[in-house]
């Protein structure tokens, strides 16, 4: 499969793929900086994707997910939680290895679909504490959490986003990533 790459103002890289079996679509990945927030992700032109959102308890992925199928008109399939989520909680909840492995194989089968798309989703730590209070939720130990889960999210090898939902909402958010052409 041959590889382009296109260097666009405010220093874009685009890699585009070209899959001469699938004519209808290309694939484009790309690092970006929006707000200060790095992005890696792989979108097509015209077909729905898998979204994975992840990110420790009341980081904000059920409102993604709401705003995202509000945005869309459901055109993804968006589940919370996938393989780095459960990997992570293999590691805090102490899980056996088994487990981790099994999920460990289930990330590398998803590498090879096409419009895979993981949203990791971070928060500030004194914002998490806010909303479990205001939430009645147990108030975890955050920093640890996201140690683990960010640790899990950077060795990943899928499509990935970070987003920070501290002080954006998120359909400001998945607005932006619609007007970048991810969703």
């Amino acid at each position: 499969m041959p590889i382009f790459k296109i260097k666009l103002k405010f220093y874009v890289l685009f890699n585009l793929r070209f899959d001469s079996f699938r004519y209808k679509y290309f694939v484009i990945q790309t690092k970006k900086n929006i707000g200060g927030n790095q992005m890696q992700y792989s979108t097509t032109t015209t077909e729905p994707k898998l979204i994975i959102l992840e990110g420790v308890d009341r980081s904000g992925k059920d409102s993604m997910q709401d705003a995202i199928d509000a945005a869309t008109k459901y055109k993804h399939m968006v589940m919370d939680r996938g393989p780095i989520g459960f990997k992570a909680y293999c590691g805090i909840y102490n899980k056996p290895s088994e487990l981790f492995l099994s999920y460990c194989e289930m990330e590398k089968s998803m590498i090879n679909l096409n419009n895979v798309l993981v949203l990791y989703i971070d928060c500030s730590t004194e914002v998490l504490v806010d909303r479990c209070v205001k939430t009645n939720h147990e108030i975890l130990d955050f920093d640890r959490h996201k140690a683990i889960y960010e640790f899990h999210y950077e060795t990943s090898s899928l499509p990935k986003i970070k987003v920070d939902t501290t002080n954006r909402h998120v359909t400001e958010i998945v607005q932006d990533l619609i007007a970048e052409g991810i969703l």
